[in-house]
C-alpha cells in the first residue's frame, strides 16, 4: 500500500507475528510504489527442555581451531528423541514443540521441526565440508528412538542463530539477477501495467 506508513506496516507485520519481528521499514522514499515482505521467523521451544542449572562453562572448538570457553548445555536423554551412528559420524535429533496457527502448543497441527546434531568421528570441519546426500541417506538409515534401553548424555553449546540481509541484493546479483534492479530495464508488467504506471505518475517499476 503506496500510502501506508513504515509505523502502520511495522505494527502490523509484529501483530501477525506474534511480536517476534519488531521493524520490517524504517522509512518510504517518495517514489514507493511498491512493497513485497516475506518474513520467516523460528521462535520455538525444545519438546524437553535443557535444565538451566545443568549449564556450565566448557570448551567449544571454532572454525578455525581456536579453543574457547563457552556456556554448555547438559541434558540426559531418554525419551523424545532419536540416536544415529555412521561409519563417519554420530548424533542425535531432538524435536522441538509443536504449534498450532494460533502459537498455542498442539502436537495435532503444524510440521514437526526437528534439531539435527552431527559429531564426526575425525575433523569435523573437512566432514562438514564433504557432506553428501549420501551420508545425510546414511544418517536417515540408522537413527533408532532413545528410550531406557538405550539413553545419551548430551552437551551442546547455547546458541543463537542470526541472518544479516544487508548485502541481500549483492548476494541476487552475484547468482545472475540482474535486470529487475535496473532501473531502466526491469519489467514488472505482469504485476503493474504501463498504464497503471502512468496513473501513478512511475516511470518504471524496479526493485530499490
Amino acid at each position: 500500500d503506496k500510502f501506508k506508513t513504515p509505523d502502520k506496516i511495522n505494527k502490523w507485520v509484529k501483530d501477525k507475528t506474534y511480536g517476534m519481528i519488531e521493524k520490517i521499514l524504517n522509512n518510504i522514499s517518495e517514489d514507493f510504489a511498491l512493497g513485497l515482505a516475506n518474513a520467516i521467523a523460528i521462535d520455538v521451544e525444545w519438546k524437553t527442555p535443557f535444565n538451566c542449572e545443568a549449564t556450565k562453562e566448557g570448551e567449544f572448538t571454532k572454525a578455525n581451531k581456536e579453543t574457547v570457553k563457552v556456556e554448555m548445555m547438559h541434558q540426559y536423554v531418554e525419551e523424545y528423541a532419536e540416536y544415529f551412528q555412521t561409519k563417519n559420524a554420530k548424533g542425535i535429533i531432538l524435536p522441538y514443540k509443536k504449534y498450532d496457527s494460533n502459537g498455542e502448543v498442539n502436537y495435532q497441527e503444524g510440521t514437526q521441526l526437528e534439531f539435527v546434531g552431527i559429531l564426526p568421528n575425525e575433523d569435523a570441519f573437512g566432514y562438514i565440508e564433504h557432506l553428501t546426500e549420501e551420508e545425510l541417506k546414511e544418517i536417515d538409515e540408522n537413527t533408532e528412538s532413545v528410550n531406557s534401553d538405550l539413553n545419551v548424555r548430551l552437551s551442546l553449546p547455547r546458541f543463537r542463530y542470526k541472518f544479516d540481509l544487508v548485502k541481500f541484493k549483492e548476494i541476487l546479483m552475484s547468482l545472475g539477477i540482474k535486470s529487475v534492479f535496473d532501473e531502466d530495464n526491469a519489467d514488472f508488467s505482469r504485476i503493474v501495467t504501463k498504464e497503471n504506471l502512468e496513473k501513478m505518475n512511475v516511470p518504471n517499476l524496479y526493485v530499490g
